[in-house]
């Protein structure tokens, strides 16, 4: 087994594993807002990630090589998304406080960030271990692999394009 076939599979589990946790995280987030329902913006932030990480399994299989540019899409996209919820819950918090006569502190990206640590081992490994694992092996990848994005690699692709005077 050669190197690109062994980050394609890692990338392949990751970030199907990666879009199990998405959309647990979005369904959860989904059930903290109940009836008021989940903000359209966080809906569509979460649509990035849910798209590119199984967009990444797939293509992966399938030995396309847009894979490790989906890869990398999808770890970028999980962090913002990550941070999103975080974000969004907090600012519902406040908002809450604010309507019950209370002075809560103000809702930032970092105070989002701060709490996106605290949110256990399980949160935390998928907030920065997963998007390591993806944007490293998708990056390494590209900068390795085949440039015809579109074109099978492997075995079956028929070979290096033809170069030199004699190509087609």
């Amino acid at each position: 087994m050669n190197r690109m076939t062994a980050m394609r599979r890692l990338v392949m589990v990751v970030a199907f594993i990666t879009w199990v946790f998405a959309w647990s995280v979005l369904h959860g987030a989904s059930s903290f807002f109940g009836r008021a329902g989940l903000p359209e913006w966080l809906a569509v932030l979460f649509f990035f990630p849910l798209l590119a990480t199984i967009g990444a399994t797939v293509t992966g299989a399938m030995r396309l090589p847009v894979w490790p540019w989906l890869a990398i899409f999808g770890a970028v996209t999980l962090v913002v998304a990550m941070l999103g919820v975080q974000f969004a819950e907090l600012r519902s918090t406040a908002d809450a406080l604010v309507r019950s006569g209370a002075h809560p502190r103000s809702v930032t990206i970092l105070l989002a960030l701060k709490t996106q640590f605290k949110q256990g081992a399980l949160q935390t490994v998928f907030f920065i271990v997963a998007p390591v694992v993806l944007a490293g092996t998708g990056l390494t990848a590209w900068l390795n692999g085949p440039r015809r994005i579109f074109a099978p690699e492997g075995p079956l692709s028929g070979g290096p394009l033809p170069e030199g005077p004699h190509a087609a």
